[in-house]
């Protein structure tokens, strides 16, 4: 286990009313070794799920023990969740569906076509308290010429099994979170770097989508992919060099630096003040501190990689830009970004990342 200290010789802090503490922080690697690791889920139980999609294999990790296989094979499992029986839903890339694993062990699907048409690779998820999975459909676990559909859509799986297209206007759908009271859903696009909002509406179906936050360039590698949300509603979103963090109206508030390209954050520990992130070989995690959780994670909440909390230093400036979630930034550094994303494929398409593995 090895700790990255940041210190406040590394941080450039903004200087207004509304900067964090310059209380240097930790960043910590708890595991390593893996081929690209994704969907961390924090277990009531007090441990990690989270899959390396090339081995096709979700591990689990334990503060108190080695590293384990919890599922192999996973079908190249990506994003993960728990419904509200706190049974585990995976999006997998390999068979091109959701699955629920029972407590028997039994793995059964849950959803794998559209109109017969097979769904493209399920990506990341998220439950919502009904018992109805909304779920990202991007191509990057196919090759082109197997495509169906024909688009990359976002889709409602009811507790009843009926799956609905919802939209299907993004080009590379990614990470998708709800607010804590489920009236907005978020989705990040990897190629157009950005986050969209939709109203959800009462029957479940969304309404018109706005640009949440857009991102800019500050010469890191990474690109939108998973994303998590505290209870004051800040977003937490992986992006080029690290974590970045928007208030509820979308303004970026700073970006929590990761050694690794980060695809995809959580929420863990009892207290949930803990934001355990995937990042391409490795595992780390950022304590906050403070009460900063959307709410406790129980069996069967929503769980998974959208909601959930985490302390390292930022850096900030001024932009022209299942469990208890984080309440706020106080504990907290900012790290500075000034250029803009540009629409080079090279900086924006996963494809170009990490083929298949996204």
């Amino acid at each position: 286990m090895s700790i990255a200290p940041i210190t406040k010789d590394s941080i450039q802090i903004a200087s207004d009313e509304n900067n964090p503490s310059d209380r240097a922080n930790e960043i910590e690697k708890i595991a390593s070794g893996f081929e690209f690791v994704e969907g961390p889920l924090w277990h009531p139980d007090g441990f990690l799920l989270f899959s390396d999609i090339p081995a096709d294999t979700i591990y689990q990790w334990s503060p108190d023990r080695p590293v384990r296989i919890f599922r192999q094979p996973s079908g190249r499992a990506n994003g993960n969740a728990f419904d509200r029986e706190g049974r585990l839903i995976t999006a997998e890339h390999k068979t091109r569906r959701l699955s629920r694993t029972l407590d028997t062990g039994e793995i059964i699907t849950l959803v794998e076509r559209y109109q017969n048409k097979r769904l493209n690779s399920p990506n990341d998820l998220a439950i919502k308290s009904d018992g109805s999975i909304y779920f990202t459909d991007p191509p990057y676990g196919i090759k082109p010429d197997e495509e169906e559909l024909g688009f990359s859509g976002v889709y409602r799986l009811s507790a009843d099994g009926t799956i609905t297209l919802l939209t299907k206007e993004f080009e590379r759908p990614n990470g998708i979170i709800f607010s804590p009271d489920e009236t907005k859903l978020y989705v990040n696009d990897s190629r157009q770097g950005l986050i969209r909002v939709f109203a959800v509406k009462s029957d479940g179906t969304l309404g018109r989508s706005r640009v949440f936050a857009r991102f800019h360039d500050n010469g890191k590698e990474g690109v939108p992919d998973g994303m998590a949300i505290d209870r004051q509603g800040n977003v937490y979103s992986t992006g080029p060099g690290g974590v970045w963090v928007f208030s509820p109206s979308g303004q970026w508030l700073g970006t929590l630096p990761v050694p690794e390209v980060p695809s995809n954050v959580t929420w863990g520990d009892r207290d949930n003040n803990t934001l355990y992130i995937t990042a391409r070989h490795s595992i780390y995690r950022i304590r906050f501190t403070g009460d900063r959780a959307k709410k406790t994670p129980q069996r069967g909440s929503q769980g998974g990689n959208h909601q959930g909390a985490s302390t390292i230093p930022l850096s900030r400036e001024r932009r022209s830009r299942s469990g208890k979630l984080p309440q706020k930034f106080e504990d907290v550094q900012w790290q500075s970004i000034t250029t803009v994303i540009s629409d080079s494929p090279n900086h924006l398409d996963r494809n170009q990342d990490c083929p298949g593995c996204c």
